[in-house]
């Protein structure tokens, strides 16, 4: 790529070299995501094996802090190296809190020797609980969240959010991603924020809200493209959960074993699992043309989603229910079914939509 731009291997290195300390670690991280990504979508396209590429970049990120006599030549090699080979021990748990960017950044976590807990609103039933909108792993506004962990992801009663346009990209390289146990009602709205423009002036941005759990992203604000979930646990598990996966945009998924699969709401296409849409989107599709078919089609299928979901909305607008009787624990059975017919015949009034004897 160095090429493309006029610049060879050694330039960039030296170029490199003179960046700031914040800037190379930017740096550094992005290129690690993206080949993360690549390398899910490599598996999930092309078989287990192209997996490799998200491990190498592991080994290539961490390779100054492992102990000596693995071969990681293999993917083998590459998994034992990163369960059984570096110093790192560690997790990041969040009870009663949250990581959140307010103004369009990007979210991070890299935790290499252990797991994510997602968080609860207490740790315990003698705790005060935190509000729903101050717990989880949310960008409220544009941005993407990365979450990279050797072993578990557990969403928990919490959440993963990006509200407005940006990508989610989880990898476990041991174990397992759980979308968690929260409920997809859960609410919580933000203070309102201040910001200036380049005049002074100051601007402020009204509060906004969360609505549910699990892991989704949202395409917002008017304008705003939607964008992807790439979720990878390539010797593990990705589970639903209760709380639910949900997409404005495409869904990559690549895993030993998918559950919870009537549990994905998909704006666009799904590669690695077959779902179940309202409306005309179809579940797996071939992976080879996924992403083409995606952009075409996924304005269509959102707008006959919304359709059928609208008129699903009016058929469930009333309902009455009558209960005319439970039993009885007398041997007088004979003169209640006579008090039965009796008020059959009577007209129910206006509001007597439940009579229970």
């Amino acid at each position: 790529h160095l090429e493309k731009h006029g610049v060879t291997a050694d330039g960039g290195i030296a170029a490199f070299a003179e960046l700031p300390l914040y800037k190379q670690r930017e740096l550094i991280i992005k290129i690690f995501n993206n080949e993360l990504k690549q390398g899910g979508v490599d598996g999930v396209t092309n078989g287990a094996d192209a997996y490799n590429r998200g491990y190498a970049a592991v080994y290539e990120l961490y390779q100054d802090y492992a102990h000596e006599g693995y071969d990681v030549s293999t993917q083998e090699g590459l998994r034992k190296f990163l369960s059984q080979g570096t110093s790192f021990n560690g997790e990041l748990s969040m009870y009663r809190s949250t990581v959140q960017t307010r103004d369009g950044g990007d979210i991070n976590i890299i935790v290499p020797g252990g797991r994510v807990f997602g968080g609860l609103a207490a740790a315990n039933s003698t705790e005060n609980s935190a509000k729903s909108g101050d717990i989880g792993v949310v960008a409220r506004r544009q941005g993407d969240i990365n979450a990279f962990t050797r072993n578990d992801f557990l969403v928990n009663q919490s959440r993963v959010f990006a509200m407005d346009g940006g990508d989610i990209l989880m990898w476990s390289s041991e174990t397992n991603l759980d979308a968690g146990r929260g409920s997809k009602t859960a609410r919580g709205v933000s203070k309102a924020e201040y910001k200036f423009d380049e005049w002074g002036n100051v601007i402020v941005l009204p509060p906004s809200s969360l609505t549910g759990s699990g892991i989704r992203n949202f395409a917002s604000s008017e304008g705003a493209e939607a964008g992807s979930v790439y979720l990878f646990a390539p010797v593990g598990v990705v589970d639903a959960g209760d709380a639910g996966i949900g997409t404005a945009g495409n869904l990559f998924v690549g895993a030993v074993e998918v559950k919870g699969a009537d549990n994905f709401d998909i704006g666009g296409v799904a590669v690695g699992v077959q779902v179940s849409t309202s409306g005309d989107m179809s579940g797996m599709t071939g992976a080879g043309g996924a992403t083409d078919k995606a952009t075409s089609n996924a304005m269509d299928k959102v707008e006959e989603t919304a359709k059928g979901d609208s008129d699903a909305d009016k058929q469930l607008s009333w309902l009455e229910v009558f209960v005319e009787g439970l039993g009885t624990t007398n041997g007088n059975a004979g003169a209640d079914d006579e008090k039965k017919k009796k008020k059959k015949g009577k007209k129910k009034k206006k509001g007597d939509l439940i009579s229970m004897k």
